[in-house]
């Protein structure tokens, strides 16, 4: 949760979930990976897509915290740099599948039979 007195949504008050996102506990051996927001929730209003620009006192995030084993991901980094290759990211292969497949309405949800 972020509160703003300003009042009007901006982007240095969105990127602040991520701080407060990682500041959940978890265990040395699990690296936080990739944050997934769902949806903002603007004093109590669901379903935000952009919260940017919209007026607000409090600020919340439905979302999904992604992580891994450190030493997992650190022996597939090894077994890429014994290749010869660079690692640029390391990202969870359903998020890329949908990314490369999906239309935004479909990854929004907005899709009905």
């Amino acid at each position: 949760m972020v509160k703003n007195q300003r009042r009007r949504s901006d982007k240095s008050r969105c990127g602040t979930y991520k701080d407060t996102a990682k500041a959940v506990n978890i265990h040395p051996t699990i690296k936080f990976g990739i944050l997934v927001v769902q949806e903002y929730i603007i004093d109590n209003q669901l379903g935000v897509r952009e919260p940017i620009g919209m007026s607000g006192v409090r600020l919340d995030t439905a979302r999904h915290i992604i992580t891994g084993a450190v030493t997992a991901l650190q022996n597939i980094q090894k077994c890429i740099k014994r290749c010869q290759l660079e690692v640029d990211a390391i990202m969870l292969q359903p998020l890329v599948c949908a990314e490369a497949v999906l239309t935004e309405d479909e990854r929004i949800g907005r899709v009905r039979d």
